[in-house]
């Protein structure tokens, strides 16, 4: 249980005193954690089935146990969102890193180690090979964690060494772009997801406590 004060999206503290829990492990599994993107499949890469590319035996042993690791990951927590720093197996964190920068180096139609085959594997899985998707799904599980855990999303600017505090204000800007018929990222479905669970678009219009 901690209390601290919150801030608005410029970084001005709003006077609002509030205590919240910090949940000890983020990683638990929580029903309906993400409840969009699961069905959007990963942009398509460009046919590089005619290059065969030959993998010293170590190699392909090593890709196969990490695959099986992350599958356990899977079993354990109910998604594939390894975190970048993921002490319990750090290899794990950094092949999955390896996963997504060689995707995208085979979308680009670059030399990559992603072949065809370990591509299905992933996607059969459900894992998440555009980064960019990544980072979004694993935010947002963080910020619904924590609104589960206290059953709202004002996090303090200092909660998590402020990366999530920012995080949301980028999600208010692109959700402004976005009504002002701007090019945006933000989505239909990543707005009903934030709006889920509380999520304030204007942070301004918190109420301040009256002076007494």
């Amino acid at each position: 249980m901690v209390t601290n004060i919150c801030s608005d999206v410029d970084g001005e503290p709003l006077n609002l005193e509030e205590t919240y829990n910090i949940p000890e492990n983020f990683l638990f599994p929580i029903d309906g954690l993400f409840p969009i993107d699961r069905n959007i499949s990963n942009p398509p890469t460009k046919d590089r089935s005619s290059i065969s590319i030959r993998f010293r035996k170590y190699q392909t042993s090593q890709w196969d146990d990490r695959f099986k690791e992350i599958l356990l990951f899977q079993q354990k927590y109910g998604h594939l969102l390894v975190p970048h720093s993921y002490p319990p197996n750090p290899k794990l964190s950094q092949w999955v890193k390896r996963q997504r920068n060689q995707y995208k180096r085979k979308q680009k139609g670059h030399h990559s180690t992603l072949t065809d085959e370990r591509e299905k594997l992933l996607l059969e899985a459900e894992f998440i090979l555009d980064s960019h998707r990544a980072v979004w799904q694993t935010r947002f599980a963080t910020l619904k964690a924590f609104y589960l855990a206290n059953g709202h999303c004002r996090i303090p600017s200092q909660f998590e060494e402020g990366s999530l505090h920012v995080w949301m204000k980028h999600q208010r800007r692109h959700h402004s772009l976005l009504m002002k018929g701007e090019k945006s990222p933000m989505t239909n479905e990543r707005i009903a997801a934030l709006n889920s669970i509380g999520f304030d678009w204007n942070p301004r219009n918190l109420l301040r406590p009256n002076k007494t």
